[in-house]
């Protein structure tokens, strides 16, 4: 037979299941409309871009990584990358000249090819690094792309630009363009795009690199159109 204290009990038993229920959606529709509300008082003059040119066949074999930072080509861009280093940015690579997307699957295979038959071999040759490519499909779905790949970073796109290069720190699965192990060769000349978004965008930059692959069809990376 219940008692008072039974029916307080399960009252109170009740109470606490439902807040943990129905607490989570709160909290997602709060997130939402505050995204929502940022998105909404965002003015066009927040969303900075910038792009600038690169001559694969002009990428330094560097002694010391980090020099890329240095060099004469790209410093000013990574110089105004770390003045902005904790905004998040969404990216793409362009190709410029007549190198198609054919070519570039082509060689881009062989390398990803050569970079697993190294690690399968487990060859260690500290002068010759290999690093993951991002994704490439078996059949393209736009055979005449000229975007190579769109990407996002929530912070520090000097570093993540660096790693697209070729040029690394002591990771070798960090997965990235690695342009200059096997497109110095190839006269591939890109057109690197990429737009700095307001801090309350932050959380937003994967949804919004998904968005612009799907519209601009990249040759590589998982997001291609």
């Amino acid at each position: 037979m219940w008692n008072d204290n039974s029916k307080i009990f399960i009252f109170i038993k009740l109470t606490i299941s439902t807040k943990n229920y129905t607490m989570p959606q709160q909290l997602l529709k709060n997130s939402l409309n505050n995204l929502i509300e940022d998105l909404n008082n965002l003015d066009e003059s927040s969303l900075i871009y910038n792009s600038f040119d690169i001559n694969c066949n002009d990428l330094p074999t560097l002694e010391k990584e980090e020099c890329i930072y240095e060099y004469d080509l790209y410093k000013e861009v990574f110089d105004n990358l770390e003045d902005n280093k904790r905004l998040p940015y969404v990216y793409w690579f362009e190709t410029k000249n007549d190198i198609t997307c054919t070519d570039i699957r082509g060689t881009i295979s062989k390398y990803a090819t050569s970079v697993k038959e190294e690690k399968e071999a487990k060859i260690k040759n500290n002068k010759r690094k290999f690093y993951c490519v991002p994704f490439l499909s078996k059949k393209p779905k736009n055979k005449n792309s000229k975007i190579l790949y769109v990407g996002k970073v929530k912070s520090d796109l000097r570093k993540r630009l660096k790693q697209h290069l070729g040029y690394h720190g002591s990771s070798p699965d960090t997965q990235g363009l690695q342009l200059l192990g096997w497109a110095n060769n190839m006269n591939l000349k890109l057109k690197f795009h990429y737009i700095q978004l307001p801090h309350e965008l932050e959380d937003l930059t994967s949804l919004l690199e998904f968005r612009l692959a799907k519209q601009i069809k990249p040759i590589l990376g998982k997001n291609r159109g």
